[in-house]
């Protein structure tokens, strides 16, 4: 015993840095091999532990963990002396005695701690250069894992709140560029296998439509130009579920490489949104909208033949391309896209009101007896509202066939706005993620309705109701026709005539 104690006491006095602490693998040194601390390399940095004789499986484990130990107790260190057999680590403080030095073993292989002087004479520091960016990057893919909308100033606060470090705004940013590379994906690696995503999606989802457009550049070949998606059960949906209506729009994409993300959102029974299709295109203009309206044309079969419905706002691309690929259908414009054009010439409350008023007017007569209003006010302000065809912005010229009175492009801002965040991230990322919001958001909506055994759908009888409320200031009056369908209604002082057997209203 009295040996043991002697040699632990010796052991610890002597600090060796060299070669010579290995010795000839014996098989009592393979014995004693368990009696050695096992480092963990993935241990939190509060739960790193450092002591002589500890093994590692390799230099880097252990420049990791000396790492970890220094920012928990706030201390800067480097490492003077690395190579591929020892490293040695010490203070940046040269006053200070703190140091460690791991070396080799021969048997078992394995790098293990020789000498270790656990004492800092210097102070703790909040900026701490054992911090570099790697490790901040190693700490930060694990929160971002877990918080994907962190911000810089979110990262910054995380550092001084649990490790009590100052890391500066450039090195954050750098830091959660390369996380989230980590997790996402770098941007050039997923255009590389976007043709594989492609096949995937038309393997897991039979009948869907997926196209790649490319340009070929001399010297460098083939560049990637569009992608356009539509999930064979969007199709079926719109096709035996949805009102004849579509609201197209397009938003940037806010990654490295600058886009356009269009999409065809429709409008199911119960008013719902109902992503139809969407594609990423090189920008907003007629070639890559013709490009998509003819694929979105290919899917759902022509537009102006099944009474299908537009709206958009009024991009200059997207007009033309319209009136090419679907030269019958009834295309909207937007009112509130009307309204943001109108304002910036006219924004006084008076023309505000009549142009709402005019937006929203069920009835020619209406609509004609407000707009007589705006002229009287503002000759040049009716002159730009008078150029705009009424069937295209307000509900007194919308076609009856899509049962939508809809004036503004809400469906679309809405869809956009949900996927915001989406829009920074790699392109495969992106669009897998919004293609899971799409399926999330329909089977939603299908499940809210599973119970509800009404004739028409809530939103619709809710609406109804408040209508029949409304109709009880109208009085209907029989005309004396054979049938006994057609009458005339009033409310003083309007008067219109409904033919029950047609279905239709003078209004």
């Amino acid at each position: 015993m009295e040996g043991e104690d002697m040699s632990e006491a010796s052991a610890g006095m002597h600090c060796y840095e060299s070669e010579e602490l290995d010795s000839i693998a014996s098989d009592d040194e393979d014995g004693q091999h368990a009696a050695f601390p096992q480092a963990n390399p993935d241990a939190p940095v509060r739960e790193v532990r450092l002591e002589v004789g500890m093994e590692f499986e390799n230099l880097d484990h252990f420049k990791k963990a000396v790492k970890k130990f220094n920012i928990n107790i706030g201390r800067s260190i480097f490492f003077p002396r690395v190579d591929s057999t020892r490293c040695k680590a010490i203070c940046y403080d040269e006053s200070c005695p703190w140091q460690i030095y791991c070396a080799k073993r021969s048997f078992p292989l394995s790098f293990q701690v020789k000498t270790f002087v656990n004492e800092h004479t210097c102070s703790r520091v909040n900026k701490n250069k054992s911090a570099d960016g790697k490790w901040v990057v190693e700490e930060l893919e694990d929160k971002i894992r877990d918080h994907p909308d962190m911000t810089q100033r979110q990262a910054q606060d995380f550092f001084k709140k649990e490790y009590d470090v100052i890391v500066n705004e450039r090195k954050i940013y750098r830091a959660m560029v390369k996380a989230k590379e980590r997790i996402e994906g770098s941007e050039i690696a997923q255009y590389a296998v976007l043709r594989d995503y492609a096949n995937e999606i038309m393997r897991t989802n039979p009948g869907s439509t997926v196209r790649i457009s490319t340009d070929f550049v001399e010297g460098t070949g083939h560049k990637f130009k569009r992608i356009y998606i539509c999930l064979e059960g969007c199709k079926k949906g719109f096709s035996s579920g949805c009102r004849p209506f579509i609201g197209l729009d397009g938003t940037f994409l806010k990654g490295y490489y600058p886009g356009q993300l269009l999409t065809a959102i429709g409008h199911d029974a119960n008013n719902h949104i109902y992503p139809i299709s969407y594609a990423v295109v090189e920008c907003e203009c007629k070639d890559s909208w013709k490009w998509f309206l003819e694929l979105l044309q290919e899917d759902l079969g022509d537009a102006a033949i099944n009474g299908i419905n537009f709206m958009s706002d009024m991009q200059k691309g997207l007009i033309p391309a319209m009136r090419e690929v679907n030269p019958g259908a009834h295309h909207r414009f937007c009112a509130m896209h009307i309204w943001q054009n109108f304002r910036k010439q006219w924004g006084d409350t008076e023309l505000k009101i009549a142009m709402w008023r005019c937006a929203k007017a069920t009835t020619s007569q209406e609509f004609n007896a407000v707009l007589d209003r705006i002229k009287r006010v503002n000759p040049h302000a009716w002159n730009y509202l008078n150029r705009i065809p009424t069937s295209q912005w307000s509900r007194s010229g919308f076609s009856e066939y899509p049962k939508s009175d809809n004036y503004t492009n809400n469906n679309c801002e809405s869809f956009n706005s949900r996927i915001k965040k989406m829009r920074g991230k790699p392109i495969i990322t992106m669009l897998e993620e919004v293609r899971c919001y799409m399926i999330s958001i329909i089977a939603r909506n299908k499940k809210a309705l599973v119970g509800y055994n009404g004739v028409i759908t809530p939103v619709q009888q809710s609406r109804l109701e408040k209508e029949k409320r409304e109709s009880n200031k109208w009085r209907p009056f029989p005309t004396g026709d054979d049938p006994g369908n057609v009458y005339e209604v009033q409310c003083l002082p309007h008067k219109i005539m409904v033919d029950i057997e047609k279905r239709t209203c003078s209004c």
